[in-house]
């Protein structure tokens, strides 16, 4: 006898403004609904911080980019109840140059966060995550 499975919960909370509060998880963020053309990831210029570093250290490890994803693990805040902050820069690249767009998602959740265009290619946004 076969059920449904329970909706897979997103990651992000949208504050606006380009501020978003997280869960510790992985954060998959996927391109959907291409339409007039192909929008990528430019991995190369695709970067997270980490803003709870007074350095505002760029994060290697659990970062992860192809053309049509990218990917994010978001650790836990150490100890328990602190904060941390990071800023994640994304940025895309768009055949032909105008024209084509893009849904911006949350996988697996499905969470549409924004449309990209040839207005839109260049996004920072700072995500806060409490442990």
């Amino acid at each position: 006898m076969g059920g449904l499975s329970a909706p897979v919960p997103c990651l992000l909370n949208d504050q606006g403004g380009g501020f978003y509060q997280a869960a510790p998880g992985t954060l998959q963020l996927i391109l959907q609904n291409q339409v007039g053309g192909t929008t990528n990831f430019a991995c190369g210029t695709c970067v997270v911080w980490n803003y709870s570093t007074p350095a505002h250290t760029v994060v290697t490890t659990g970062v992860t980019c192809t053309p049509t994803s990218s990917q994010f693990v978001i650790p836990a805040p150490v100890p328990a109840g602190s904060t941390d902050i990071y800023r994640i820069q994304l940025t895309f690249t768009q055949t032909p140059a105008y024209g084509a767009s893009a849904d911006l998602a949350e996988s697996p959740c499905g969470q549409v966060l924004l449309s990209i265009n040839d207005s839109a290619l260049v996004l920072q946004w700072q995500v806060t995550v409490t442990a």
